[in-house]
């Protein structure tokens, strides 16, 4: 979140002669004071605050409709998501900010519709741009989403991931991402033929983009017949591959995160579990990411679910040193700062599960 309260030093007219330029202007102008806009709005919480005081919101979807050209479309888009939220361009969720009366101006100055027509155009930068500040706006906000679904966004997002550019794969890996958190923007995706591009960039060479694309996953992946899609492509080897991120030699951080985050609730699927037991060893060494409790969480959580069956309880409890493991998380000061009432209950539970005490 968002903990940014000191003064940073805002001079409300230069706040204003912005946005007065994003209005009056000639395009060339308003170009530039969107991209001035969206460099300070990078800076900190009062820098966003300003502007969404002065009413810059409004400026700024004036500069996304079709009269301006794509580039001019592009800047003034992110500036706005900005304005909303940094979701898009956040591997955490931890990191991440969101302005919800900025999101709901925009929505009332008909950002959404006047975003999707940018994702069809010839511009990769407009494209991406678009995604980006749809993605931002559609955070934590299911109004965003409906109005998404009204204007057939998913499909113009769909067809992006089929792009050659990896700036368009990373915001709009993110846009549909903020989209499928609800069960049936899911459903619709799957429908649309997301799976298969979103499984070709998790063998992507991009770390950032990877990482999107498991993220992408896990959120289609609260279907149960998309779980199931997930495990069997081509007989079990992208799921080999989504498994291999969580071996301790995988020194990307956000690609295993997101990783264990998929596998995870692929785990809530009790005919997956057989696959996903072959990583079990592998979860239990997450168990020492201390610096990241969400992935610690995902990764008891999963080991919990392995457990329903007796074999697999019994093959999980022998690797080396998990219970020692688990009754630290429990009671272990880091930096005289305990894990988390989450932490240590769900560690518990395990240990007791596996006959440990």
């Amino acid at each position: 979140m968002d903990d940014d309260n000191e003064a940073t030093g805002v001079i409300e007219e230069d706040v204003a002669r912005l946005v007065e330029a994003v209005y009056q202007e000639s395009a060339d102008k308003g170009e530039r004071a969107a991209a001035n806009i969206l460099a300070m709005a990078k800076k900190g919480m009062e820098e966003r605050r300003a502007f969404i005081d002065q009413n810059c919101v409004h400026a700024l979807c004036s500069l996304c409709t079709r009269e301006n050209e794509a580039r001019t479309q592009a800047k003034a888009a992110l500036a706005l998501g900005a304005l909303c939220s940094n979701y898009a361009t956040c591997l955490s969720d931890t990191d991440v900010y969101v302005h919800q009366e900025a999101q709901s101006e925009a929505l009332g100055h008909g950002a959404v519709a006047l975003l999707v027509p940018v994702l069809t155009s010839w511009q990769p930068d407009a494209q991406a741009a678009a995604a980006e500040a749809l993605a931002n706006l559609a955070f934590q906000n299911s109004d965003t989403r409906k109005q998404m679904q009204t204007c057939d966004a998913g499909k113009a997002m769909v067809n992006l991931l089929h792009s050659e550019n990896v700036d368009v794969h990373r915001a709009v890996l993110c846009a549909l991402r903020a989209y499928a958190i609800e069960g049936k923007y899911a459903s619709e995706l799957d429908q649309r033929g997301c799976l298969a591009p979103t499984f070709k960039l998790v063998l992507s060479d991009k770390h950032d983009v990877v990482a999107r694309a498991l993220r992408l996953l896990w959120a289609l992946a609260v279907a149960d017949t998309i779980k199931g899609k997930i495990v069997k492509e081509k007989d079990g080897k992208l799921l080999a591959t989504i498994l291999g991120f969580l071996k301790t030699s995988e020194q990307n951080h956000p690609q295993k995160a997101a990783a264990m985050a998929l596998v995870r609730t692929l785990a809530t699927a009790e005919e997956n579990r057989g696959d996903l037991h072959k990583a079990h060893t592998d979860m239990v060494g997450m168990l020492g990411l201390r610096d990241d409790e969400m992935t610690v969480l995902n990764a008891i959580g999963c080991l919990t679910l392995l457990c329903s069956e007796e074999k697999r309880k019994s093959e999980i409890k022998k690797v080396q040193e998990i219970i020692e493991t688990l009754n630290k998380l429990r009671s272990t000061q880091k930096g005289g700062k305990k894990s988390s009432q989450a932490v240590q209950d769900r560690a518990k539970t395990l240990v007791e599960i596996l006959g440990g005490s």
